[in-house]
């Protein structure tokens, strides 16, 4: 399932995709998925040992070494590291509309003279990922943890769960648009039945894929927990309240004040909302 990953980046260049040649392009990404990683199991399956697939180790270059050599195994890793790099492309739109929305700074709008390249962007993505393999300790198996998608092992790691929770706003946007804005005439219209079924689907996995690994739902809460800084500062400052002793500290007093002034300066940033017409 984690096999189609990708697509659902597809919204971000919808600007640049002709009127009614959407489903065109969901459709001609979800084929090929399908249709190689059906192959691809299939041939994993056939030929690799159980014990080497539960590794969960370059299981596509071992497949390839076992099928051709030592020759095809350097190709796929070759060609899996250009693939990957791919994800710049995206890195970069994403920091690219940032930027024209004024959300970052201008400098990431930048390009080389010839190539028309984002420079800064590229560079702020490479040391981005630089940073994250620093962290881990420049560990291969923790880093994989972190960002790659699971395979046939016990490890079902923070990325499942966030492609999951993004897939999942699909069918739930698509309900929130019939319910909210139901007489708007669009083609196509999909069915109720469809919408529930998916959200059903994604409630199975994401139950799956926390009974797997319970860790990653603790991590996935700390995650989300950590996203409401006003809100943990709150917590805080309450702490900080119940003990009236802590109040006579001068030490204490200039953190207080520290404090609110940062929950002051984090609830006045901007907010960037996008509208067609003057109504808001």
């Amino acid at each position: 399932m984690l096999g189609l990953t990708g697509f659902e980046c597809t919204p971000s260049y919808i600007g640049r995709i002709k009127k009614g040649y959407y489903p065109l392009v969901l459709r001609n990404l979800h084929l090929p998925a399908i249709a190689l990683n059906s192959i691809l199991m299939v041939l994993v399956l056939a030929i690799i040992p159980l014990e080497i697939i539960l590794q969960g180790a370059n299981v596509l270059s071992v497949l390839a070494q076992m099928t051709a050599g030592q020759g095809l195994r350097t190709w796929i890793v070759i060609d899996a590291t250009i693939v990957l790099c791919g994800g710049i492309l995206s890195a970069c739109e994403l920091l690219e509309q940032l930027a024209l929305h004024r959300v970052l700074p201008r400098f990431f709008l930048l390009k080389l003279p010839i190539t028309q390249s984002l420079y800064v962007s590229v560079l702020s993505f490479i040391a981005f990922c630089g940073v994250l393999y620093a962290s881990a300790g420049a560990n291969l198996s923790v880093v994989s943890q972190m960002i790659s998608p699971p395979v046939l092992t016990e490890t079902v790691n923070r990325f499942s769960l966030v492609w999951l929770t993004v897939m999942s706003l699909f069918p739930l946007t698509l309900l929130l648009l019939k319910f909210n804005r139901g007489r708007i005439s669009r083609d196509p219209n999909t069915h109720l039945l469809i919408i529930f079924s998916s959200i059903i689907i994604s409630i199975f996995v994401f139950v799956g894929n926390i009974a797997v690994n319970p860790t990653t739902a603790s991590t996935a809460a700390i995650f989300k927990a950590t996203q409401n800084k006003i809100h943990l500062l709150r917590w805080v400052y309450w702490i900080y309240d119940q003990y009236p002793y802590l109040h006579s500290l001068t030490l204490a007093e200039t953190a207080r004040d520290k404090l609110v002034d940062l929950m002051i300066h984090l609830k006045r940033q901007p907010v960037c909302i996008l509208v067609k017409t003057g109504e808001v």
